[in-house]
């Protein structure tokens, strides 16, 4: 595979100096490199397609698909979440026909009265967000009628409560007790205000349209329980009954990371008029610096705190950073806080590229950390997306071809050691030994290959003054008045 890759490279080259022939050295530079460009974002559309015709063929209807055993499996109680998940990425990148297999599906056969119990962060990312998404861009209504049905299933988790409730039943419309514990995480909490929001703007449903507004107060009340001591940056675990923070973990990556990312989000998606939002996000980048560190040779890293002690490590979850600096840079207070975040986004983002630098294979590892003044990346890849976001984001903001340059280089790690005759895999180091693992996330199509498509394509494709990405890749549009 990659010395196919490899070979058409070759070729385009030689046929796009041809080309240039008879043309200035400026016109021919960039037609080379509007050609080259192009050439990427064809790679991975037709890695998009791989993916979607191996899950299509051996897992349609099911969550997700088990790429070695070429079947699937329902790891979200059964509400095809590939499907859900990939409608926008494929809607993005043009591919019709699978776009319109896909809505079929969802307007025959998606129901949600059968599917049991469901973590309602992940369902309101994956599913609501995709749904949301969806609609917005085609118009067709029976996005939002799948949406609104969702969105009052999982309202349960709001009710008699201080915070919602992390786990609930969607055929039931409960949260039975025996799975009710007394703490939810950061994240679980403050990762449901974009797509409840959306959705009480586009809804007539009486009900929903309340939801937007309560998701939103279950932040401030998070705000309000913050104490001085945390400086911007809570422990990751939160009190259901009163939305108290406990715990002795205080860190940006997981179970804390898209709390911080919803933030300025939140604060963008509202038209930047919510300054409660604001403030929240300015006092978690200003707490950002305590967890900063040096890494040698490439870039800073973003450590976790455990019993008050700083581990120098950092999580590939936390390479959603960057894109949140640049997405709230009109947060900052000064030109000097502007360009201090605008430098802290570019240091974050080398560190993120480096998970698959100093990666075995190039393929980045859930961790990074320095041993003997080296740095060190844990083995395997999980198919995740938040290096390619970081890019994605410092690319938009400066133009700067070596976001595409580092891009390119994480997709051909990609298809050269995660692609199966089925679809992608993750993958492990078992003794020294790569083996691929029989599992291709459904946040596969929706994020790390649309990152990598927006990377190589023109603004225009998603206009970043007009949209906002979930944490979960799906775009959301900047709400417009009334």
């Amino acid at each position: 595979m990659k010395t196919r890759g490899v070979v058409f490279g070759l070729a385009w080259l030689l046929l796009g100096l041809l080309s240039c022939a008879n043309e200035t050295v400026e016109v021919c530079e960039a037609e080379l490199e509007d050609g080259l460009t192009s050439s990427r974002r064809g790679a991975v559309v037709n890695a998009t397609i791989h993916a979607w015709d191996s899950y299509k063929r051996y897992a349609w209807g099911l969550d997700e698909l088990k790429p070695v055993s070429r079947s699937g499996v329902n790891t979200f109680s059964g509400m095809g979440i590939t499907i859900l998940d990939s409608l926008d990425t494929l809607y993005m990148m043009g591919l019709e026909s699978r776009f319109e297999e896909a809505r079929e599906w969802v307007a025959t056969e998606l129901s949600f009265e059968s599917v049991g119990i469901v973590s309602v962060f992940e369902t309101t990312i994956r599913a609501l967000g995709g749904l949301l998404s969806a609609y917005e861009q085609t118009g067709d209504e029976i996005f939002l009628e799948k949406a609104e049905d969702l969105g009052n299933r999982l309202s349960v988790a709001f009710e008699d409560s201080a915070i919602p409730k992390p786990r609930c039943s969607l055929s039931s419309r409960t949260c039975p007790k025996y799975l009710e514990t007394d703490e939810s995480l950061l994240a679980e909490v403050g990762t449901l205000q974009m797509e409840f929001h959306k959705l009480s703007r586009l809804s007539k449903d009486k009900h929903l349209r309340t939801l937007g507004r309560k998701t939103l107060d279950y932040v401030r009340r998070l705000g309000s329980s913050m104490q001085p001591e945390h400086n911007g940056v809570p422990p990751s675990v939160v009190r259901i009954d009163d939305a108290s923070f406990t715990g002795d973990r205080r860190t940006f990556g997981a179970p804390s990371d898209s709390f911080f990312e919803y933030l300025p989000k939140m604060w963008v998606l509202m038209r930047k008029r919510d300054d409660f939002l604001r403030d929240m996000f300015r006092a978690s980048v200003r707490g950002l610096a305590d967890f900063l560190i040096a890494a040698p040779d490439v870039g800073v890293m973003v450590r976790d705190q455990i019993h008050g002690v700083f581990l120098d490590r950092m999580e590939q979850f936390t390479c959603y950073i960057p894109g949140m600096l640049i997405l709230g840079i009109d947060a900052a207070e000064s030109e000097t806080e502007r360009r201090e975040w605008e430098i802290l986004a570019a240091n974050i983002t080398k560190t993120c590229a480096a998970f698959f630098t100093h990666g075995s294979r190039g393929l980045a590892g859930e961790l990074l950390y320095t041993r003997d003044g080296k740095v060190q990346v844990t083995p395997g890849y999980e198919l995740r997306p938040e290096s390619v976001e970081a890019l994605f984001y410092m690319w938009r903001h400066t133009k700067d071809p070596i976001y595409r340059d580092m891009a390119w280089q994480i997709f051909q790690s990609i298809d050269t050691h995660c692609r199966l005759d089925v679809g992608y895999s993750a993958v492990a180091f078992v003794k020294d030994k790569y083996e691929p693992r029989d599992v291709m996330h459904s946040f596969f199509i929706a994020e790390t290959l649309k990152y990598l498509f927006l990377i190589f394509s023109d603004d225009h494709v998603l206009e970043l003054d007009s949209s906002v990405l979930n944490t979960e890749a799906h775009p959301l549009k900047v709400d417009v008045d009334p």
